[in-house]
């Protein structure tokens, strides 16, 4: 039996059976395009997510977090040093988080919750640029 079927596909390749499901998504990868040219412009975490319209609580922390500053993830170290900066969104609103805290592995990165991007914001240790004001 042969049968046809239509599905919608989005512009990183994802394959939806729903109309509405790939529209999502759509708006997913603008939103994270976005939020990516802002932190690229030294945009803290936190205005990153209200100008896509982020439905969720922003922590206050987020006010300051940038790609400048430096977080201890004692997980992924053996050190005390600061060295992971938060790189770019991804579509689902995780970061990707990178960095090296010179310790024996070398740099790391892996995708990040914004929740634990938080916890992770408040750790002693963590470095904060001074984040300029919106113009």
């Amino acid at each position: 039996m042969i049968r046809q079927i239509t599905c919608w596909e989005t512009e990183d390749g994802q394959m939806f059976r729903a109309q509405g499901m790939a529209e999502f998504h759509d708006k997913q990868l603008r939103d994270a395009r976005f939020a990516n040219e802002l932190l690229e412009q030294d945009k803290s975490i936190a205005e990153c997510l209200r100008a896509i319209d982020y439905v969720g609580e922003i922590d206050p922390v987020l006010e300051r977090v940038t790609q400048k500053t430096k977080m201890v993830i004692s997980h992924w170290q053996c050190s005390d040093n600061a060295g992971y900066s938060p790189q770019y969104f991804l579509s689902n609103l995780t970061l990707f988080v990178h960095g090296d805290a010179g310790v024996w592995s070398g740099s790391y990165g892996s995708n990040v919750k914004l929740a634990d991007l938080v916890r992770y914001a408040k750790i002693t240790g963590t470095t904060f640029e001074e984040v300029k004001e919106s113009q």
